[in-house]
């Protein structure tokens, strides 16, 4: 006897939208971005000047002599051995007389990979030892402007490359709690010594994080893929806005559309984390590639890097509703066999008492 079983529309409808549910698409990635950490004073993107606390009554800007006018910052090709000797112009845009400090400090590369300002009192390395400034302190009036000179004599053993630094003027606020809190305003210096200039980065530590608990069936989450950058050349170097992050198969997609003022610029040795969200399928496993082309402020392009990392999504409500799905045909399949084995064979007839 043959027994024919039948399988509800329903039950195979439920069951193929599942399957095309599985489908990879690609996905894409959203401007990259860096993460915030807050910082006494940094120095951001080039030629650009430094306000830490918007809210300053003052600013500074370069001098317009044979350096140039209209300078937005202090940049400067110099051989070794050379002495550079420039000016600033500090200007009081408040109602009150203002003292203020005024000082040359180090760069250095803070946690979220932006450049900023040593802080007072840290070991000076480079153009905080390079650098005077005629006076340490200036009395600015109300409305009123003073220009300010300083000298670099940059070492007979400088090393080519990039080397940087902020012209600084400062003052000593008190806070909450009566805490005294230095306001510093800064503009970055970038001495550039004649010589071969290497751009060059190298990857490490690439993983996919940030991922929620992928619940929602059938459905992507919004994951971080982050990476860490070292500048491991002699030029101050930004992260390409064109470089590209692969997620495995599934995942193709360049970031050209990147905001230019996320641009990373990492000065030599310095090392930053770099973060692009991205749209993701969880389907377990990912392995993600990223490449980079090292580019030098100057515009030189250095030999392109990739490294490799990975990182695990397991989409749970997805495999929740498939083992529900298959959980019922399993049921009702048995069931449906159960029953047409019952109809095939009669229950035997008991045996009279004796």
């Amino acid at each position: 006897m043959t027994t024919r079983l039948t399988v509800p529309a329903a039950v195979i409808t439920t069951l193929l939208s599942a399957l095309l549910c599985l489908i990879p698409y690609t996905p894409t990635v959203a401007t990259a971005a860096t993460p915030e950490t807050p910082a006494s004073a940094k120095l951001p993107a080039t030629d650009q000047s430094l306000s830490p606390d918007q809210t300053e009554t003052w600013g500074i800007a370069p001098a317009d002599n044979d350096y140039g006018t209209g300078r937005s910052s202090f940049a400067y090709q110099v051989s070794a051995g050379e002495t550079i000797e420039d000016q600033m112009v500090v200007v009081n845009y408040g109602a009150e007389e203002l003292t203020l400090n005024t000082t040359i400090a180090d760069a250095e590369t803070s946690v979220d990979g932006t450049l900023s300002l040593k802080e007072p009192g840290q070991e000076p390395t480079g153009l905080e030892l390079w650098g005077t400034v005629e006076t340490e302190s200036i009395t600015v009036a109300p409305g009123e402007s003073k220009t300010v000179a300083f000298t670099i004599e940059v070492p007979a053993d400088a090393t080519p490359g990039d080397h940087l630094g902020g012209v600084v003027t400062s003052r000593l606020s008190e806070g909450d709690g009566q805490v005294a809190v230095n306001h510093r305003l800064a503009s970055q210096i970038r001495i550039t010594v004649d010589g071969e200039v290497i751009p060059a980065l190298e990857i490490n530590e690439i993983s996919i994080v940030d991922a929620p608990v992928a619940w929602i069936p059938f459905a992507p989450v919004e994951a971080t893929v982050r990476y860490e950058v070292t500048n491991t050349g002699n030029a101050l170097t930004r992260i390409n806005p064109d470089n590209s992050v692969w997620l495995g198969a599934v995942h193709e997609s360049d970031a050209t559309d990147q905001d230019s003022s996320t641009v990373l610029e990492l000065m030599p040795s310095g090392t930053g984390i770099v973060e692009e969200r991205a749209t993701i399928w969880p389907i377990g496993y990912h392995h993600a590639t990223v490449k980079l082309t090292p580019e030098a402020v100057s515009g030189a392009l250095g030999e392109p890097v990739e490294a490799n990392g990975s990182g695990i999504i397991i989409p749970w409500g997805t495999l929740v509703v498939l083992l529900v799905v298959s959980g019922g045909i399993i049921a009702y399949v048995v069931t449906t066999r159960r029953r047409h084995t019952q109809q095939a064979d009669p229950a035997k007839p008991q045996s009279p008492r004796q």
